[in-house]
């Protein structure tokens, strides 16, 4: 999960490049930002100390198309942070975000077809997800480099098995 610090600055740029902070913007997008800082008493880049807080100030900034703060929403159900793991949930929040073009939201996605965990498992439909945060400039690189791993090892074996004329 991106730290608050981390969400503060892509919020921030995010709501600068839609031209939405200064006069005559809504002034709640970077006030949210600055409110959720405050509100964990934290430093940037640090991790919120109260995941309910960081649920709300997300919660709002979501409603308001912020894509960091669907795409943590993700996380945090994903992760099980505020209550069991609601893989439902946690797409729902990445699907938000991907339909605005936010490519962790996409990796996302990806990791969940890799380790087959909301979802059964498919290789295929990871890589698809990881190619398309690729093409939004994310590195993926890891990723992409994990499923082939993974494609290597379950071609060796199906290929090992007693029977298997591959």
């Amino acid at each position: 999960l991106r730290g608050v610090g981390e969400s503060a600055r892509l919020w921030r740029l995010t709501l600068n490049r839609q031209g939405r902070t200064g006069p005559g913007g809504p002034p709640n997008g970077l006030d949210l930002v600055r409110q959720v800082l405050r509100a964990f008493g934290c430093e940037e880049g640090a991790e919120p100390k109260n995941w309910r807080t960081a649920k709300n100030w997300w919660e709002q900034a979501a409603a308001q198309a912020h894509t960091g703060a669907q795409t943590n929403l993700g996380h945090l159900y994903y992760r099980g942070q505020v209550g069991p793991r609601d893989f439902i949930q946690a797409r729902y929040w990445w699907e938000q975000a991907v339909a605005q073009e936010e490519a962790g939201a996409m990796a996302a996605i990806g990791l969940t077809y890799f380790s087959g965990q909301g979802v059964e498992q498919d290789l295929n439909e990871a890589m698809r997800w990881f190619w398309k945060a690729k093409a939004h400039c994310l590195d993926v690189s890891p990723y992409i480099a994990s499923v082939m791993k993974e494609r290597r090892r379950q071609n060796m074996d199906t290929a090992a098995r007693p029977g298997s004329d591959t």
